[in-house]
């Protein structure tokens, strides 16, 4: 149920009808709920979701939820993410019917497709978690692949499926120290699930073998070889024959660009490609990413007469230098947008936020950020980068998409479609050097005292050093926790104010991961998320507290208190 003081009467989720259907319900921002039915595993209950919310449940004469975008199971929780807050009645509507059924029953594996993952037996922790567990190594190998497993959820990365029905004896902890480096295929325990590494990265669970399976290849439909709901079954193998395989960035070979490209002669600090990003792929682990100041990014494609979704560059603090090589004669609309930087073309001042046709051969420097911290750089024809999963955005948390810019590299560019905006200036917002971001309470302030979020609204928040497009890390004061535990890893959005034991708050941006095990206090209104992106190091910041974002419309988002 919803927590203390939570306004449910304004907010989404508010249905009575749902508390009597026995479905707990909690707000996460305006477009998403936490949902969470007795008797249902949170992977029956996802799929329950998404079957109702295309097909109606039989004698509900409701439509289907235009918008729904994900549903993500977690270790007792389901978060369903819908296109905007208006479908969130409806998505309610859907739902609330769901506890009619019977809950389903375990199903027979034998009754379904299993997935047979062979493991040889030789991991770094096998002897540990023997004496951990009081048994023979032999005893852990037996234990281990003599149990069915259910993948429950996923998350800390892309194809990484969270195995349940890991038997109870083989239940460990997770390492004290987490390992810097994890070879891809790795096969693990800790706490009560199994799982196997899609590829190289930190962690911390205990190694029992490793596998050739390749469990995330994005070359494969769909790329996650386990999703929620697929059985797995582990088998002896005598040996590996190779590595595990796994692809995280396109594999495309390069070609010679015909319409021409963006030579990189010095990437800047950090300086990526973004489009709108891979939304509605978090059941499989992987984040939304995309650019993170939408406003500016769309307006940088529309100078240079570009769709909206077009990928262009994302520029970090110190912008990049790159040289426009094109055929003889051609030139291209070329803008820059979001943060304050200085921008010139061959050694010449040029002005931002407005298009400038550009020859060929010239160089294009975006300087250091003023004010603000992420400027677009769009060029007529947009970046023609391999995509991967259906977008061209670059995911630093995860890997996926294409690399951060280096020296020497070349960017393909698409065919000019000749379109103009007919604009000389367009007129835009400065960064402000203290926003105030609106936020909505939950779904979890009830693990919190009851003046965490009156600290939250009255506390200046610093952006810390360790920031990046993954989240901030904030200071200012301390959240303190009113009850002790962990929570078990549920999904997480854009715009969520996690609290880890130390009290101070992590705000996510789009390269997120897509589940976490720590409260998420509140989530900022996404209206107010540009404000955010453009939040370098040393920035201050404050919350301002609604029920909804309706109610707060009048409320800007760039005023500070």
């Amino acid at each position: 149920m919803s927590g203390p003081d939570q306004g449910t009467e304004d907010r989404p989720g508010g249905d009575g009808s749902l508390a009597e259907a026995g479905i707990s319900i909690r707000p996460v921002g305006e477009g998403a709920v936490l949902l969470e039915a007795p008797g249902w595993p949170p992977v029956a209950l996802a799929a329950a979701v998404r079957e109702a919310a295309v097909r109606p449940l039989p004698g509900r004469a409701l439509p289907p939820v235009r918008g729904l975008q994900d549903v993500v199971p977690g270790a007792a929780t389901v978060l369903v993410v819908v296109a905007g807050g208006e479908e969130i009645a409806a998505l309610l509507s859907v739902i609330a019917g769901i506890p009619d059924r019977q809950p389903p029953s375990p199903s027979d594996p034998g009754e379904e497709e299993t997935v047979e993952i062979p493991v040889v037996y030789d991991g770094a922790d096998l002897d540990e978690v023997a004496r951990h567990c009081g048994l023979t190594v032999a005893e852990v190998v037996a234990a281990h692949q003599g149990a069915v497993y259910q993948a429950a959820f996923c998350g800390f990365a892309p194809g990484f499926a969270y195995l349940s029905g890991l038997p109870e004896r083989l239940w460990v902890p997770r390492r004290r120290s987490p390992r810097p480096a994890v070879p891809a295929g790795s096969v693990a325990v800790a706490d009560r699930y199994s799982a196997v590494y899609p590829a190289p990265s930190p962690g911390g669970w205990q190694l029992l073998g490793r596998t050739d399976v390749a469990v995330w290849d994005i070359r494969r439909q769909p790329p996650a070889l386990l999703s929620p709901g697929t059985h797995v079954r582990f088998v002896a193998a005598e040996r590996s024959r190779r590595p595990a395989a796994t692809a995280t960035r396109s594999s495309s070979p390069e070609e010679p660009p015909a319409a021409g490209a963006l030579h990189v002669l010095d990437p800047g600090v950090l300086t990526t490609v973004q489009d709108p990003g891979r939304p509605g792929l978090g059941h499989q682990g992987v984040p939304p990413s995309g650019w993170l100041d939408g406003p500016a990014a769309r307006l940088a494609n529309r100078l240079v007469g570009n769709d909206d979704g077009a990928a262009l560059l994302e520029a970090t603090i110190g912008g990049p230098r790159l040289r426009l090589d094109l055929p003889p004669g051609a030139s291209r609309a070329v803008a820059v947008t979001g943060a304050e930087v200085s921008l010139s073309v061959d050694g010449r001042p040029a002005a931002t936020n407005a298009p400038l046709e550009v020859n060929g051969g010239s160089r294009i420097e975006v300087g250091w950020a003023r004010e603000g911290a992420r400027a677009y750089l769009a060029v007529a024809g947009g970046l023609d980068v391999p995509p991967v999963l259906a977008s061209r955005a670059t995911d630093l948390l995860s890997g996926i998409g294409p690399p951060r810019l280096a020296a020497g590299q070349s960017l393909a560019l698409g065919p000019d479609g000749g379109r103009r905006s007919g604009l000389d200036v367009a007129p835009i917002r400065r960064p402000h050097p203290q926003p105030l971001l609106r936020v909505l309470p939950g779904p979890r302030d009830d693990w919190f005292g009851p003046d965490a979020l009156a600290v939250l609204a009255a506390t200046t928040w610093t952006v810390g050093s360790e920031s990046n497009r993954v989240g901030l890390r904030l200071s200012g004061a301390v959240l303190a926790r009113s009850r002790p535990g962990e929570l078990p890893p549920e999904g997480l959005i854009a715009g969520a104010l996690q609290v880890p034991p130390s009290g101070e708050p992590v705000l996510f941006l789009a390269d997120h991961p897509v589940t976490g095990g720590y409260p998420v206090l509140g989530v900022v209104v996404g209206a107010d998320m540009h404000l955010a992106a453009q939040l370098r190091p040393g920035a201050s910041l404050r919350f301002a507290l609604v029920r909804s974002a309706r109610a707060a419309d009048s409320q800007s988002g760039a005023e500070a208190g």
